[in-house]
């Protein structure tokens, strides 16, 4: 796969995802107007989709229609757009800005960006049954439910960013550090390749690859992100990294060791995965 090509992938896919997006929230039509609002703006207000293209990556690895994975795809992407809402809170990171917008808070106040974080999640657990009517596995959506819900929880994603607030009070260890980030960012990446697995039926023993290859690229892609913002003075000012221990150069060769591991854990998918070879080897690219 070339550069080129790579990316025409991403463009495609993420063009899919953004008009079945846009479609779920229109159905959503019969909600308060403004709250429909500020969830169309969480959801809908840029964003790369990486998560939701990699649950569409484990459709061509199990052989099937793209269309039997999306509604999961999406409901990642719900996930992820909910979690963004309640970080910038001001009770949270307190962030003014987000995808160089105001942060939802911002534009429709606490109230309602709380309820709209709480309404994309409840739309995001309404999908996941839906690909597995698609998958012809409707039996498979309780469990697939049941990994979204372990990786969003207090053992997920809360988790991650619970102690990411306390390590700014009383610092951390790099073993904790690193922790926090496999919640904080890991498990929804996590979740996104695992759940789509569960609903297509793939082995234990693919789900498995697909498990170290997911784990490995959320926890570099939250090194990548520290790395973006190292320089910068704004939300992510005085915040507690894995940088202040190991150094610009040193996160760097951490993340391309573990983005290495994750190239790895593919060797058995052989073409279908190329896609998700070259998301891991570039992921670097975005600190340059």
């Amino acid at each position: 796969m070339t550069e080129a090509e790579f990316e025409s992938y991403l463009g495609e896919r993420k063009g899919l995802i953004d008009t079945a997006l846009e479609r779920l929230l229109l159905s959503e039509a019969a909600a308060p107007a403004r709250l429909l609002e500020a969830m169309r703006c969480a959801a809908l207000d840029g964003g790369k989709r990486l998560r939701p293209i990699l649950s569409l990556a484990v459709a061509d690895i199990a052989g099937r229609p793209l269309a039997h994975l999306l509604d999961v795809a999406c409901a990642i992407e719900l996930i992820h757009a909910a979690s963004l809402v309640l970080d910038d809170l001001p009770a949270m990171d307190d962030a003014a800005m987000r995808r160089n917008h105001p942060s939802l808070h911002v534009r429709f106040g606490e109230s309602t960006a709380l309820l709209a974080a709480i309404a994309l999640l409840a739309l995001a657990y309404e999908r996941i049954p839906y690909s597995a009517e698609c998958c012809g596995r409707p039996a498979s959506a309780g469990k697939a439910v049941q990994i979204v819900a372990h990786a969003t929880g207090a053992q997920g994603i809360v988790s991650g960013q619970f102690d990411d607030l306390a390590f700014s009070q009383t610092g951390a260890s790099d073993a904790r550090i690193a922790e926090a980030y496999r919640h904080k960012s890991g498990d929804l990446f996590r979740a996104a390749a695992l759940a789509p697995a569960q609903l297509a039926g793939l082995s234990p023993s693919d789900s498995n690859c697909l498990d170290r290859y997911a784990s490995n690229v959320g926890l570099a892609f939250q090194i990548t992100d520290d790395l973006i913002d190292a320089d910068k003075t704004g939300e992510d000012a005085g915040k507690i990294t894995l940088i202040a221990s190991l150094g610009m150069s040193g996160a760097r060769e951490h993340a391309a060791r573990l983005l290495e591991e994750a190239v790895q854990a593919l060797d058995g998918f052989g073409n279908a995965a190329e896609p998700l070879r070259f998301l891991a080897r570039t992921m670097l690219r975005r600190t340059e």
